[in-house]
């Protein structure tokens, strides 16, 4: 065969291979990634976090040991939909950094945990994660902020909402209990409970022999 007849073939076999896999790719996508879905995630990643600093800072992180197993996909979610919000170069480092700090600490925490489920995080380390997570929403864009703060009122109007009914519950529950009528009081004798033998049965009448 012409080696130059060879190489136009394989030419051709590249192309129509180039060609089938751009047609591929236009097939179904996954669902596009708009800056709309950032507060959302972003406020997921403070929740959880907050909920295992808290845990630390009571003295009990093992009860946030499966929240530590989830909160890297909130990272990940939140990473994914930064990349399409518009911020300025210098304020989105610093986000990332802070991001980074927070998932690198809770990582060490994870990890003292499997080596101790009982260990207690040393407090500087919680207190130094609890402030960069505080100063997580410096600098974001002012449209993200009232986003934020929206979310925080509704969530803060349906916490409202469960301790109105919890406490609604437990009253009910006290007003019940103090309705129902006690139980009768059995009217039973007293059971002598003196163990003292009767000194009359230890007397035996003597008798004479006529």
């Amino acid at each position: 065969m012409n080696p130059s007849s060879l190489a136009a073939r394989l030419t051709a076999l590249v192309a129509v291979t180039t060609l089938c896999l751009l047609g591929c790719s236009k097939g179904p996508q996954g669902p596009q990634v708009t800056a709309d879905a950032f507060p959302r995630a972003f406020r997921a990643v403070e929740e959880m976090c907050d909920e295992i600093l808290s845990a630390c800072e009571a003295g009990k992180p093992a009860e946030a040991h499966n929240a530590l197993h989830q909160v890297s996909k909130r990272f990940n979610a939140v990473q994914t939909v930064a990349q399409v919000v518009k911020m300025p170069g210098e304020v989105g480092d610093q986000i990332e950094a802070k991001l980074m700090k927070l998932e690198a600490g809770l990582s060490k925490i994870d990890a003292s945990l499997h080596d101790d489920p009982k260990a207690t995080i040393d407090a500087e380390v919680v207190a130094s994660l609890r402030e960069t997570l505080s100063s997580l929403r410096q600098g974001l864009p002012t449209e993200v902020t009232a986003e934020l703060m929206k979310l925080d009122t509704q969530a803060a109007e349906r916490e409202a909402k469960r301790a109105a009914s919890a406490e609604q519950a437990s009253s009910e529950a006290k007003s019940q209990t103090e309705s129902d009528p006690l139980p009768p009081e059995e009217d039973t004798a007293p059971i002598d409970t003196d163990d003292t033998p009767d000194a009359s049965l230890d007397t035996v009448p003597s008798t004479t022999a006529n």
